[in-house]
């Protein structure tokens, strides 16, 4: 008890929101890693002694358990106390636990409209209807309480329409689920979170995670339009993990081999499309990169060589241990974004690491002596 009336009394003392930094360079820290004492002090560590400067916190994580109060001051003390840029992660129309007090809000099956739709047999993975009212009632008073905790930056995972399971049993309580309605329904969902936010809090930032595809513009049919979400305010921050893209993709039979032309490939195509839609980057662009060790989700293989690493669900490349495909994404980052075709817009490099576990070595990362 001691422990914890200290720190909450060192907390009282710190900023409850510091400016945003540019660039950012973040490392994620979910709840499944933020008690594992290890994997948070690393992670403190890294942002005080390398290039990291920002964490990525479950302030609402994918079963819908929310973080709040004087709980989260404490887990994230370690990181404020570090200097970091608290980034909230809302996992937003993913929801498991929210569903035993309002399943009236969720995706229903339609074969069997008493029971929810859930992305497959072995996972209990649910998702809101974004379109009822309840639903916008439930993530405003999440973000308002985001808020009040004190982070720096409000984080929207998930903030789209189902891409998994049987598409076919999709049944929308609001009956608002046709493919052309979707991006209508998002809009008017991101509009009103964009002005609560605003309303609360005039200067907070705010920002969305998108898939690969859905970033460059590829419209993936889940409601992801980069410039419908900017015109919101929201930051567009792109997933481009290498491991999640179709085999052949940019000429790489196994995506998940050549992290270097992923990256590149992919900033290039999300910085064209929002200029084509005349929103261009405003400063800087993040990207979310794989620390993560995985195969493609696809099954596209190895390379003619056959590099990879066995694992229990066949064979995974190496970023989390092997250096040169964590930093090449980094590097292709660094070189896309200052390319002569955007030199002009000086873009500024921006990246944040996804590991669940939040397992990171301080090999993958530049010493602050050497950051340029």
């Amino acid at each position: 008890m001691r422990i914890i009336a200290a720190v909450a009394t060192v907390l009282c003392l710190l900023p409850e929101n510091i400016p945003a930094q540019e660039p950012i360079r973040g490392l994620y820290v979910g709840r499944n890693a933020i008690d594992v004492r290890e994997r948070a002090e690393n992670a403190a560590f890294l942002i005080r002694n390398y290039e990291p400067n920002a964490v990525v916190v479950d302030k609402k994580d994918d079963r819908g358990i929310e973080l709040t109060g004087e709980k989260f001051r404490i887990k994230t003390a370690l990181f404020r106390l570090s200097g970091a840029y608290i980034i909230c992660r809302i996992v937003t129309f993913k929801d498991t636990t929210y569903a035993a007090r309002k399943p009236e809000l969720y995706v229903h099956s339609r074969k069997n409209p008493t029971l929810l739709w859930k992305t497959s047999r072995e996972e209990t993975e649910y998702f809101l209807d974004p379109s009822l009212e309840g639903t916008f009632a439930y993530i405003r008073d999440v973000t308002v309480r985001a808020i009040n905790d004190g982070c720096d930056e409000l984080n929207y995972d998930y903030i789209r329409f189902p891409s998994d399971g049987n598409m076919k049993d999709l049944f929308y309580p609001s009956g608002e689920e046709t493919p052309r309605k979707k991006r209508e329904v998002m809009n008017r969902f991101l509009e009103r979170l964009a002005a609560a936010i605003r309303a609360r809090s005039p200067e907070r930032a705010y920002s969305a995670d998108l898939f690969g595809y859905a970033a460059m513009g590829r419209n993936p049919g889940i409601g992801q339009f980069p410039e419908d979400f900017e015109r919101h305010g929201f930051r567009t921050y792109g997933m481009f993990y290498p491991s999640h893209y179709m085999c052949n993709e940019f000429g790489v039979p196994d995506p998940n081999t050549n992290p270097y032309v992923v990256v590149a490939q992919s900033i290039t195509a999300q910085i064209r499309y929002l200029i084509r839609n005349n929103i261009p980057p405003n400063g800087w662009v993040t990207a979310w990169i794989q620390g993560f060790d995985y195969p493609n989700i696809y099954g596209c293989g190895l390379d003619e060589n056959g590099k990879g690493i066995k694992g229990e669900k066949g064979i995974r490349t190496a970023y989390a241990n092997d250096t040169k495909n964590f930093r090449d994404q980094i590097r292709a980052l660094r070189v896309a974004i200052s390319s002569p075709e955007f030199k002009d817009m000086r873009l500024k490099e921006s990246w944040i690491v996804w590991h669940p576990s939040a397992d990171y070595r301080k090999e993958n990362f530049e010493p602050k002596s050497k950051e340029r």
